[in-house]
């Protein structure tokens, strides 16, 4: 056979020409094409909210909401009024009664307060003493009928005269042990009668979810790359006791949304930073580190995504 020469194979008849069937080529694409790996390099944000998240979306939230709703609930109980919320007055009550100036609806303040030791120095020894040990001093005079160092208005002034209800022999009942285990069954009665106003504050807000939801889109889309670009992912961080948007997801992926100190019905924690506390017996119960290790709080391990090494495409967490 004779070789063809070079533009010959153009001049070929087309009857002569071979014919080729692509269709079984496109249709094995296809079924690649939904396999073939993503491409696209990882992107991951990190959402924190606070009470202020809230508060934007018209919440009434605070501590300082629900200490003035218990405030106004007690009084109206003993002017022989309904307490609708169930309120009881409890030691927690006279300790954020006493406590300074703007500081009124402070409830964490008020536990560091209470229980961490704070000490002065004189010139031959140094004394550290919580608020609460010096309510038992002061209880023990009272038993003895001594004066006490401490003025009746001050905070262990007030838990004494609260707790020993001028008997002498009532200011006996009390000493530390006994104390602490009010101090904690009585935060722990706080809690859920906080826990039940918040409730019912969501109910008397009935657009909170519908603000929640747009807020927080609002948040999460800016800074926000092209998902064509990026593999997007989310996940949100919050203080609050709310959760407002029960299903938060992208097409691809589902967004973690982990409440760290507890959730609006289960249970909630208050409670102070550990931070060079935890040796302390007394205090670290109280201590929203050891509260929470009791709770059944969500794997905060997918909150935030670790860089992969140089080569890979994925750069961890880029937002917070």
């Amino acid at each position: 056979m004779t070789p063809l020469r070079e533009g010959e194979l153009l001049n070929i008849p087309s009857r002569s020409r071979p014919k080729l069937d692509l269709t079984p080529i496109y249709q094995n694409l296809a079924d690649i094409q939904p396999r073939m790996p993503d491409m696209r390099p990882s992107w991951h944000q990190l959402v924190v909210i606070g009470n202020g998240f809230d508060l934007e979306c018209k919440l009434k939230s605070s501590f300082t909401s629900f200490i003035s709703a218990r405030n106004k609930a007690l009084e109206q109980e003993e002017n022989s009024e309904s307490n609708s919320l169930g309120f009881k007055r409890n030691l927690w009550d006279v300790i954020l009664g006493s406590m300074d100036g703007d500081h009124w609806a402070d409830v964490e303040g008020a536990i560091a307060r209470w229980v961490v030791p704070t000490g002065w120095k004189d010139t031959n020894s140094e004394f550290w003493q919580s608020s609460l040990d010096e309510t038992v001093d002061v209880l023990r005079d009272i038993s003895r009928g001594k004066k006490s160092a401490f003025g009746s208005k001050s905070i262990p002034g007030k838990v004494a005269s609260y707790l020993s209800e001028g008997s002498s022999q009532k200011a006996r009942q009390w000493n530390k042990e006994k104390l602490l285990e009010l101090t904690r069954n009585d935060l722990e009665c706080l809690e859920k009668e906080f826990s039940a106003y918040l409730a019912q504050a969501e109910k008397d807000q009935p657009d909170y979810r519908e603000n929640a939801r747009r807020l927080m889109c609002e948040l999460i889309l800016q800074g926000r790359p092209r998902e064509e670009d990026y593999d997007i992912e989310e996940s949100v961080l919050s203080f609050n006791y709310t959760h407002p948007i029960e299903s938060l997801h992208s097409e691809e992926h589902e967004t973690s949304y982990i409440n760290i100190h507890g959730r609006l019905g289960g249970e909630i924690v208050f409670g102070i930073d550990g931070t060079g506390r935890m040796n302390d017996p007394t205090v670290t119960p109280f201590t929203k580190t050891y509260r929470l290790l009791s709770l059944d709080v969500s794997d905060t391990r997918s909150l935030v995504h670790a860089a992969f090494p140089i080569g890979y495409q994925d750069y961890g967490t880029a937002l917070i």
